[in-house]
Order: C-alpha cells, then sequence, then structure tokens
C-alpha cells in the first residue's frame, strides 16, 4: 500500500462522514476535517480537529471595566483545536513506503494520537491479502508509523551552551498497599519533577542527570522528560527508561515556529489554512535542501 491508496481510503471514509473517532468514553473525539493536494500534487494535506467536553471552561475580561464573563458552552460542545499534517507524495526513497511529514504542534493532537487515529481509519477502510509460503491466502490490514525527526541529542544540547531546567519521573504500577478509597483501583501513576534552581551545563549536568535516572529508575520509574533551554528556546526529551540505558544519545523532536500571517491564526479552523501550508511546505523544503547541501560537502 502506498501514499495514495491510504489517501484514497481517509477520503473515501471523509465523503461518507465516517472519518471520525470516539475516545476517552465519548469525551473527546478526533475527526478528519478536509484533504487538499497542492503544488501540482507533489504534497496533500490532512486537517484533523479534536474536541474535549472535560475542559475549563474559558472566562473573559472586559478591559474598561474589569467584568469577567463566562463563556456560554452548549452541553455537547467541547473544546476544539486543529492541525495540519503536511505530507510529501514522493516516497523519501525508491520503494519504499516512508514519506517526510510536518504535524502543526497544537494541544491534543500529538504524534501518538495522530498514528491511533489514522491507523485506526485505514483498518477500517481497507483489508488486504497475500499468500504465505504455503501459498495460502491471508488477510491483513495495513499498519502507520510516525517516527520523529531529532534536531539534536540531549548530550549535544549540553555541550553546546544547553542549560538543564527540570527532569519529570512516571512511575505506574498496581496498587498493593490497600490504602487506595476506592477498592476497584487497581493501578495508579506519580509525576515527580525536579527543578534544577540554577541551571548547569556540560558535564555537571550529565552528572547530575545521571544520578537522578539511576534514583528514580530503583524506584521503579517507567517514563522520564528533560527539559533543556538552548538558544532556540525550551526543548523537551521523552526517555523510556525500560529500555533507554544510553539516555544521553536520545534526541529532541524538531520544532519550527512560524509567524507573520496576514490574518491570525485560529484555534480550531475548520478549513484548511493555505498561507500556513505555504509556510510549512517551505520549512520542508528548506530541510531537504540542508540535508543535501551535508550529502555533498
Amino acid at each position: 500500500m502506498n501514499m495514495a491508496d491510504v489517501l484514497t481510503i481517509l477520503q473515501t471514509r471523509f465523503d461518507a462522514g465516517q472519518a471520525l473517532k470516539p475516545y476517552n468514553n465519548g469525551s473527546v473525539i478526533f475527526r478528519i476535517r478536509q484533504i487538499k493536494f497542492f503544488n501540482q500534487n507533489k504534497y496533500a494535506v490532512v486537517l484533523l480537529s479534536t474536541a474535549d467536553k472535560d475542559f475549563t471552561i474559558p472566562q473573559v475580561e472586559n478591559f474598561d471595566n474589569g467584568n469577567i464573563r463566562t463563556v456560554d458552552v452548549a452541553a455537547n460542545e467541547g473544546n476544539a483545536y486543529s492541525a495540519h499534517l503536511l505530507i510529501k507524495l514522493a516516497p523519501q526513497e525508491e520503494g519504499l513506503p516512508k514519506h517526510k511529514m510536518l504535524l502543526e504542534h497544537v494541544p491534543g493532537i500529538s504524534r501518538h494520537y495522530v498514528k491511533l487515529f489514522l491507523t485506526s481509519e485505514i483498518k477500517e477502510g481497507h483489508m488486504g491479502t497475500f499468500q504465505n509460503v504455503n501459498h495460502e491466502e491471508k488477510r491483513f490490514r495495513a499498519l502507520l508509523e510516525l517516527d520523529g525527526k531529532p534536531s539534536l541529542t540531549i548530550r549535544e544540547a549540553l555541550e553546546n551552551g544547553g542549560v538543564l531546567e527540570n527532569i519529570s519521573f512516571v512511575t505506574t504500577g498496581l496498587r498493593q498497599d490497600g490504602t487506595d478509597e476506592e477498592p476497584c483501583i487497581e493501578d495508579e501513576s506519580a509525576e515527580i519533577t525536579l527543578k534544577v534552581a540554577r541551571g548547569v551545563t556540560s558535564d555537571r549536568a550529565t552528572g547530575l542527570l545521571q544520578r537522578q535516572i539511576n534514583k528514580f529508575k530503583e524506584l521503579g520509574s517507567k517514563e522520564s522528560v528533560i527539559r533543556i533551554h538552548t538558544d532556540k528556546g525550551t526543548r523537551s526529551a521523552f526517555i523510556d527508561l525500560t529500555e533507554e540505558d544510553n539516555f544521553l544519545e536520545q534526541g529532541f523532536f524538531q520544532l519550527e515556529k512560524v509567524d507573520d500571517f496576514a490574518n491570525p491564526l485560529q484555534q480550531a479552523p475548520a478549513q484548511i489554512r493555505d498561507d500556513l501550508v505555504y509556510k510549512m511546505i517551505g520549512l520542508l523544503e528548506a530541510d531537504e535542501d540542508e540535508q543535501e547541501g551535508v550529502a555533498n560537502a
């Protein structure tokens, strides 16, 4: 299955009003709002949106008199966000269904949820067949993977002036002490954040990280978030402590900022913003030019 097949499946489900999926017992919903092609079908954009009923009802203040008003929200409405997913239709390598993508960074639409949602949509819309070694016909469903591009590793960030800000550790496990008030609760999670009062860099930060990670691994922590301030802002690296020993070689996901819009971006546009898409295409092509320059150096 190639990317054209995937987009055909998504478009078919969208046209039929089926490209949506509820989560969290119906309190969150994901959906496709639009699919559009750009630059002579060189790129495709899928506009994704999410809405969450479990949110804090917003309040606004009048700057003249200081009065605060609560925004009216209907019973079946939720806080909404939209994100543009840009896909380059030409694969990175001939014969391999691997494509470059850019995802607009907004609350509630992470790579994890996009992967779950789009994989579910593809499974619902397609069932393929193949013959095994015994020439028996078998059915299969396609899977989608979204890999983040690391912009630099934790070690590189610290060695190039990055300042360690804080470290968070998450511990999950079964309740076995019988102290929970609700006997039906069997699983719990706890997060501890260590804030670094005085920013440390380079070797001192490396030693501090190693000592704290070893300590919390022994206490049962499963994952960690390390935040380092660099000249491009604060970056976060997510580490699976159950698998990763050489944590310093873990990378940050690359984030780029786009601005200077004639009309301000909305939180949840219902239609694709062409001006944003062309800025995203520019970022992707600039990155490709940079990589090509490195390869030719």
